[in-house]
């Protein structure tokens, strides 16, 4: 159980002496909650926001805007238009 699970369990309800003591029992080296207050939740939101940057932007760059795009080797996505039938034949 990380830290983050720890401090998502205790905004859920669930008591702090239960998500302590089931990290003891999980043989965790210092209880989760005791460690999130060693490290703020200052730290915890640099880190979510360092981290969500870095992902938009690698995204950013790997998709170029109307260009086609590698899937994987060898298999390019190439942008299409969506075309919506005004007629149905079937019918």
């Amino acid at each position: 159980m990380s830290r983050v699970e720890a401090l998502a369990m205790l905004g859920e309800g669930v008591s702090a002496s239960t998500i302590e003591q089931a990290t003891l029992q999980a043989r965790y080296p210092a209880p989760a909650l005791a460690l999130a207050d060693e490290q703020n939740l200052e730290l915890f939101r640099r880190v979510r926001n360092a981290s969500r940057q870095s992902s938009f932007s690698r995204i950013d760059q790997a998709f170029v805007a109307d260009s086609p795009r590698l899937t994987w080797r060898g298999i390019f996505l190439v942008p299409t238009p969506i075309v919506t039938p005004t007629a149905r034949p079937w019918r």
